[in-house]
């Protein structure tokens, strides 16, 4: 490994793309006299990752550390404190950085091809645009399709644990309608696509409702359970016109998988726990950009009004559930389950998150966008709160609402951090970012007078009238 001596500052004009961590404390004043970089091998596999540390001289100091790729497209860096993670994107050679202080060490990195490649199929991420964002919580191999894997239209493989991008080549993605991605293993791939591709469509591992990402960069995260898998299995049956989900019983609700309108004979592998299947109408709205969503709830009877769904348990008593929709779809009403809050960011220097009330973590839009760059615009969705009776809040009242710069910059929606605004479910409310880093920003909401000629939010109804079977 050959040591460099270079200022931080000249580092970051270095065509590398740095990603920095720190420990918890930090000894800023203490001046480092040496940086090398340690790792068990120099190779590492496309797709694939290894771990590279640094030790730092004197020991004791834990300066800031920052870590670049000379080539993110040959392999990227993810840094936790003097660790970093390396995974490799595509076949070649690259230099990954680690500086210091005025101190850097440097280590070559050889990428090379990924072995499973040779077995038809790719393995390769492609974290582009319009790419497949896909993360697999489970320790198995996939193969993913575009539709049943029937249809032969075979998109890639998804390595085990982790964040990997599927390539959306030309001649699978060349409309924009929305899609069902099928998952299978690697090893029901091996043993049944040659000879009886018809088995993988009845039993896939999971299938998730994926729609074409029109936007130039693919921010959709498609997260693949962790309880896929197991030896307990649930058949879908669903000759309705509504499609169906099957989700973890809980306050997270994590998809499981999907069962599209006149599907049949589906059985999805899992592991012992409560689920529930309930029937949900999306409606992308590509102008938007966002999933619009409703709840199905009990037309009349004695619960009319409240969230209906199918709830069941598998343990070792109960190995096997076998549920039609058909049965069960009957009286069935649905109810919008979100407001929306729509925010254009007019300004022409800042890209902006957006936040509610005094959480760090930004809101993520329904189909995964976070960033609104200048000049755009994102709606996000605030789900409606579950009531003790079962049914749903038809309106909220929130405080703090804010968007925010990268650099802490905020505008809150009602003007300060304080002031409670009441949104009612299924509308739409519209706010404009404008200012600039030197003055300040400001979100102005869009406003309509009412029947007293008092000044009043403006509330967009959402058009439900589209409701059908998908």
């Amino acid at each position: 490994m050959k040591k460099t001596i270079l200022t931080l500052a000249a580092a970051l004009m270095l065509p590398f793309a740095f990603v920095s961590c720190s420990n918890d404390s930090k000894d800023e004043d203490v001046a480092i006299t040496g940086i090398t970089i340690m790792s068990e091998s120099k190779n590492v596999e496309v797709g694939s990752t290894i771990t590279l540390k640094t030790t730092i001289l004197p020991l004791n100091v834990t300066n800031l550390v920052m870590w670049a790729s000379s080539d993110v497209s040959k392999a990227t860096v993810q840094s936790a404190g003097t660790t970093c993670i390396v995974k490799g994107i595509a076949e070649g050679t690259v230099q990954i950085i680690a500086a210091s202080g005025n101190i850097s060490d440097s280590l070559t990195i050889r990428v090379g091809k990924n072995k499973e490649k040779a077995s038809g199929i790719d393995y390769t991420s492609y974290p582009l645009d319009y790419s497949i964002h896909v993360r697999n919580n489970t320790p198995n191999k996939l193969v993913a399709f575009k539709g049943k894997p029937s249809e032969k239209q075979l998109i890639g493989g998804i390595p085990a644990s982790g964040d990997h991008y599927l390539k959306k080549d030309s001649t699978l993605f060349n409309t924009t309608t929305d899609f069902m991605l099928f998952v299978v293993t690697e090893s029901d791939y091996n043993q049944y696509y040659a000879s009886s591709p018809e088995t993988l469509d009845a039993s896939p591992f999971t299938v998730l409702y994926a729609f074409y990402n029109t936007a130039i960069t693919n921010e959709q995260i498609y997260e693949i359970s962790g309880k896929m898998g197991g030896e307990w299995s649930i058949l879908m049956n669903n000759p309705t016109g509504y499609n169906v989900e099957l989700r973890n019983l809980g306050t997270s609700g994590e998809i499981i998988g999907y069962s599209g309108a006149g599907t049949y004979d589906k059985t999805f592998h899992v592991s012992s726990g409560n689920y529930m299947i309930f029937p949900v109408f999306r409606k992308y709205d590509k102008n938007l950009g966002e999933i619009i969503s409703t709840y199905p709830t009990y037309a009349s009877g004695e619960h009319e009004g409240e969230a209906k769904s199918y709830e069941f348990s598998l343990d070792e008593e109960t190995k096997s559930v076998a549920f039609n929709v058909k049965e069960w779809i009957k009286g069935i009403h649905f109810n919008p389950s979100a407001t929306y809050i729509l925010i254009l960011n007019s300004t022409s220097d800042n890209g902006m998150k957006f936040y509610k009330g005094a959480f760090d973590t930004p809101v993520v839009t329904s189909t995964g966008g976070t960033n609104i760059n200048p000049g755009k615009k994102l709606l996000y969705a605030i789900n409606m709160e579950k009531l003790t009776t079962n049914k749903y809040q038809e309106e909220i009242s929130i405080a703090g609402l804010r968007v925010q710069t990268n650099r802490g910059d905020k505008a809150y929606l009602a003007g300060d951090a304080d002031t409670q605004v009441t949104y009612k479910a299924g509308y739409m409310y519209t706010y404009t970012i404008t200012g600039n880093a030197e003055s300040g920003y400001t979100a102005t909401p869009a406003t309509v007078k009412d029947s007293e000629g008092n000044t009043v939010l403006k509330a967009e109804e959402i058009d439900w009238s589209a409701i059908s079977a998908n």
